[in-house]
């Protein structure tokens, strides 16, 4: 029986039809939502998902009202509506290249142990991309896995540990870049350098956890083996975690790692460049090392509960980075909400067309591939 919201859009389509760009969004959404309600299944998991949620909407306020408090709004408009076309084409197309060489990095975890096809591999990410962008709590990362998975026949648990190794390896590489670009600037905060600092301990100690953990295997399924749960529980808990660090080791291969680093440093090369094409279509003369600064702290931002699409945090992030570069607030929200926009039009193409493309049905629950594990 449909429910009463169902009832209310028919109703609603029938007598004043949506406008077709509208119906399209509600329509990704609706599927987005479907297939990440797939990964919560309890009851409690939802109730905690309320409640991050709920923390990353009153942050994103907060900051969002910082970050916009004393705007001249008059200044801004003049700014934004004086992008040039064509630079924002430019940047738009340098967004979606970037976008193709995520797809061949994540392909270099994933060819470790299945040979995916690179639009398959693409296509997942694109998808999740649209997600983080559309829903909160970065379900794109669950949902990309679990479309991967399910269309190439690859464990979920496998392909997840790809992804967040994936996310955590780009985290140690904005640290590694956000360190460079700032010694460059002088008068620094030290709350910044402070945070800097800490943020490159916290991403040492995962970057070590990464390498480790796979090779704690054994103890670690020790360790599930005398947990206080019954025999078939035990077994289950210790193939998923065998599955999932099988996933994080993909990327230790000398030749993997390698091919992983630069590809790594193509794409945020590429996204630091899309930037500087997007300010200078706005008359901001932004440098290289200004785009890899800002991205740098816009990448490890992003780890904070936040909304879809990190309204509030973002904008945040660009009007304490840029000034000191010596934009005004206005410049620095102009870049970052333009930025944004371009982004969202080149994952909203790639990623819609992308899930109409590879499928709208949510992950099922066929059995996964046996594990093989190497020694």
């Amino acid at each position: 029986m449909p429910s009463r919201r169902a009832a209310h859009l028919g109703t609603r389509s029938a007598r004043h039809p949506w406008p077709p760009w509208l119906a399209a969004q509600l329509y990704v959404m609706n599927i987005l939502k479907n297939l990440a309600s797939a990964g919560i299944p309890s009851a409690a998991s939802r109730q905690r998902s309320r409640w991050v949620v709920l923390v990353g909407i009153v942050l994103a306020a907060t900051l969002l009202y910082s970050a916009l408090r004393g705007v001249n709004w008059r200044g801004l408009w003049i700014i934004i509506a004086r992008a040039k076309p064509g630079y924002l084409a430019l940047g738009a197309t340098t967004t979606m290249g970037a976008l193709l060489v995520r797809a061949f990095r994540w392909r270099a975890l994933l060819s470790n142990r299945a040979s995916v096809p690179l639009f398959k591999v693409f296509q997942a990410n694109s998808i999740g991309y649209l997600g983080n962008y559309f829903l909160p709590m970065r379900m794109g990362e669950l949902i990309r896995s679990a479309l991967l998975g399910r269309h190439q026949g690859l464990d979920t648990s496998f392909v997840l540990a790809t992804a967040l190794s994936e996310r955590l390896l780009d985290a140690v590489t904005l640290v590694l870049v956000g360190a460079v670009a700032v010694s460059s600037v002088h008068g620094l905060p030290p709350e910044i350098r402070g945070a800097l600092r800490f943020m490159g301990l916290a991403a040492a100690v995962g970057l070590v956890g990464l390498v480790a953990a796979p090779r704690m295997e054994t103890w670690i399924c020790r360790c599930l083996a005398k947990a206080p749960v019954s025999a078939g529980v035990a077994s289950r808990l210790q193939t998923v975690v065998r599955r999932f660090l099988l996933g994080m080791r993909a990327g230790q291969r000398p030749q993997t790692a390698i091919r992983f680093a630069l590809l790594t440093a193509f794409v945020w090369l590429a996204e630091a460049f899309a930037l500087t094409l997007i300010g200078n279509s706005l008359g901001l003369p932004l440098t290289m090392v200004e785009a890899l600064t800002l991205i740098a702290a816009l990448g490890l931002a992003s780890a904070v509960p936040s909304t879809p699409g990190y309204i509030g945090v973002y904008q945040f992030v660009s009007v304490c980075v840029l000034p000191l570069f010596g934009y005004s607030r206005e410049q620095a929200l102009a870049c970052i909400l333009v930025s944004q926009a371009v982004a969202y039009a080149v994952v909203t193409v790639a990623g819609t067309c992308s899930l109409l493309a590879l499928g709208t049905s949510a992950p099922s629950a066929s059995a996964p591939p046996p594990l093989v594990v190497e020694d």
